[in-house]
C-alpha cells in the first residue's frame, strides 16, 4: 500500500472514513430498535445470546452554571495545568518531563 501515489491512499482513506460513517450510522439506528423493543416490552434490560443488554443513563453536567453549583455546594478551588504556557514553552525548545507527544494525520477537504 505504501508504493501507492498520495492521490490513490488520500481516496482510499475517504473511502475508509465513508464507510465508516455509514456503520456508525447503522450501528445507531440498530441501537434505536433495541431501546424501542425494550420500551415496547416495558424492561430496562434483558438477556439474549449470552449478551446482557441494559438500557442506560447517564447525566450531564455542562449546563449547570457555575453560580448554581456554588449555591449547591458543588464547588472546588483547584490548581491547574496552564497547556497554553506549557506548549509555548516547549515551542521554545524547553524539554518538559511527562510531555507525550502523538502523531496523527489531519486530512481537511480544501476551501473553494
Amino acid at each position: 500500500m505504501i508504493d501507492q501515489t498520495f492521490e490513490a491512499l488520500l481516496d482510499s482513506l475517504l473511502k475508509a472514513k465513508a464507510t465508516l460513517e455509514d456503520v456508525e450510522a447503522e450501528k445507531k439506528m440498530v441501537e434505536e430498535a433495541i431501546l424501542e423493543k425494550l420500551r415496547e416490552m416495558k424492561l430496562t434490560g434483558t438477556n439474549c445470546n449470552g449478551y446482557n443488554i441494559q438500557k442506560v443513563y447517564r447525566s450531564s453536567y455542562t449546563g449547570v452554571q457555575l453560580s448554581t453549583a456554588r449555591e449547591l455546594g458543588c464547588t472546588e478551588k483547584i490548581e491547574k495545568i496552564k497547556r497554553e504556557k506549557l506548549r509555548k514553552l516547549e515551542n521554545n525548545g524547553v524539554k518538559i518531563k511527562g510531555v507525550k507527544r502523538i502523531q496523527y494525520l489531519l486530512v481537511k477537504e480544501e476551501k473553494k
